[in-house]
């Protein structure tokens, strides 16, 4: 018996796959949950070979969840639900953990079936157009993951706190206040940040920043 577990906070959606699968006579539901957070401690009590995982959900997305799962039950295999195949969403999912996904719109009650037991067979369910983009998008993160490292290693505690507070929107003089430290050495570790991130302003500086994953701008 396969036994699955479903996540999705539309009751609807939810009793349509559980009907769907019930009906078959090697796979068990074995509950089902309405929250990525819900999923996650289920998943701990049932400890599922497979999931069906919603992807936009409140409190804690699919993703996240997903993440989470995989890191404490790495054999259970998890398909993610979708509402629609953006390439980034799918990244993420896979990213995360997931071995494959389906959307709502286009996926037939039959697939979800077959898909569950390709899943549990340990199969990848990707379409073969979108690996050869996916693979090229998790090289890309990764690269951009490999330089954000030797940035970060760059910056000393000081420089990353400094750099953390012009995202605030804090000047020279407020930065000395909070770190109670003279403007001068404000003005030096300043410079000594833009020398590193190769910028020649703050808002330069703000920008590679926010584009390696260094700062969030709000």
């Amino acid at each position: 018996m396969l036994r699955v577990l479903l996540v999705d906070d539309h009751r609807l959606v939810t009793e349509m796959l559980r009907s769907a699968l019930a009906a078959s006579a090697d796979i068990e539901i074995v509950g089902t949950a309405a929250s990525g957070a819900e999923g996650v401690a289920l998943a701990h009590r049932t400890r599922p070979d497979v999931m069906l995982m919603d992807v936009e959900m409140d409190e804690m997305s699919g993703i996240e969840a997903t993440r989470q799962i995989r890191q404490d039950l790495p054999d259970t295999r998890i398909v993610m639900l979708t509402a629609n195949d953006d390439q980034a969403t799918i990244l993420d999912a896979i990213e995360s953990g997931a071995v494959g996904y389906l959307t709502k719109d286009r996926a037939a009650l039959p697939e979800i079936v077959d898909t569950v037991r390709r899943a549990a067979d340990g199969e990848i369910m990707l379409p073969p157009a979108l690996i050869g983009r996916l693979v090229t998008s998790l090289a890309a993160r990764r690269r951009e993951q490999i330089e954000r490292s030797a940035l970060l290693d760059t910056l000393t505690t000081r420089e990353r706190e400094i750099l953390g507070l012009i995202a605030e929107g804090a000047d020279n003089r407020t930065i000395a206040d909070r770190l109670i430290v003279s403007p001068h050495t404000v003005r030096t570790h300043v410079q000594n940040v833009l020398a590193k991130l190769g910028a020649h302003s703050k808002l330069e500086a703000l920008t590679i920043a926010a584009k390696r994953g260094l700062v969030t701008l709000t």
